[in-house]
């Protein structure tokens, strides 16, 4: 069982459409969906075109907790673990596949588990795939498996986790994979996000991260981490003019977000820079906006 996941300019004709936005074609999506439900209990089946959003609200999807943009991210349980496991890649019609899978643990028993995806750009998040209960070590695994890799009760309707294969493909330089595993009421959640083509620089045990945010590839999010907890990190950042300089407080675990947008007038496209400078580390990262990043890569 494999879920195609057209994260970009696709649609069902494989046209393109003016968006880079990871839209789930709408056949793709449909079929995807039906042969979900045929796998599931009538109880756990979701609508076929199910999606959520900002302003979803628990009455907009009766059968599942949403999961939203809004939400996305936040109180991850202590100690409950989802990984992305690169599998493979390979050359597709749309640019590179590339295969996933997920590995769980951490999870507290007694609850029962969903998979989502949000798909960057829109920010609109998906079901996948549910009815995981979490065995003695913590690993998600279907009704009747002890351990991941069992086979599963015959007649299940649960597809065991280990065996997903999630191919993503359409994806531009920065863009995030981002999956979710949250129980069905909404107490227990986990994430994990991937980077495809990730824009990163390091010095010693600094990172920063490059990720694209919107459909116009004019948005941005810098992400920092290694650097000193609650340190005064000195930015600076420029779309091809003057740099602007700023301060970024580093967390507690010494991490900072910074926002950056390009609004040049009379520009559509360019080379971006950001710095940053810490306590023990300095280290500087390049990109391209606009029309010079949207090469499917």
């Amino acid at each position: 069982m494999k879920f195609k996941i057209a994260a970009g300019l696709l649609l069902c004709a494989f046209s393109v459409v003016p968006a880079f936005a990871p839209i789930w074609p709408s056949c793709a999506y449909d079929k995807m969906t039906e042969n979900l439900q045929s796998a599931q209990p009538d109880s756990a089946k979701a609508p076929a075109q199910s999606s959520a959003s900002s302003d979803v609200t628990p009455a907009a999807a009766p059968d599942h907790t949403p999961v939203d943009f809004a939400n996305w991210g936040y109180h991850p349980a202590p100690g409950a673990r989802l990984t992305l496991r690169e599998a493979a890649r390979k050359n597709g019609r749309h640019g590179t596949v590339i295969t996933y899978h997920v590995e769980s643990s951490g999870f507290p028993a007694g609850k029962t588990y969903s998979l989502w995806m949000m798909l960057s750009g829109d920010h609109k998040t998906r079901f996948l795939l549910s009815g995981y209960l979490a065995n003695a070590t913590g690993a998600l695994v279907c009704p009747g498996q002890s351990q991941p890799g069992d086979p599963p009760v015959k007649g299940s309707h649960c597809y065991p986790l280990e065996r997903a294969l999630l191919d993503v493909d359409n994806y531009h330089k920065g863009e995030p994979v981002d999956f979710a595993i949250v129980s069905t009421d909404g107490t227990v959640r986990a994430y994990a996000r991937a980077y495809p083509f990730p824009i990163q620089a390091q010095d010693g045990n600094c990172t920063l991260q490059v990720e694209l945010e919107n459909t116009k590839f004019t948005s941005f999010v810098i992400r920092g981490t290694g650097f000193e907890p609650g340190e005064n990190v000195t930015t600076s950042s420029s779309f091809g003019g003057d740099p602007t300089a700023g301060t970024q407080l580093a967390s507690a675990v010494g991490e900072f977000a910074a926002h950056v947008d390009a609004d040049l007038p009379g520009k559509n496209s360019g080379s971006a820079t950001f710095a940053a400078t810490g306590k023990s580390c300095h280290l500087a990262v390049a990109y391209e906006w606009g029309k010079a990043a949207k090469e499917v890569q």
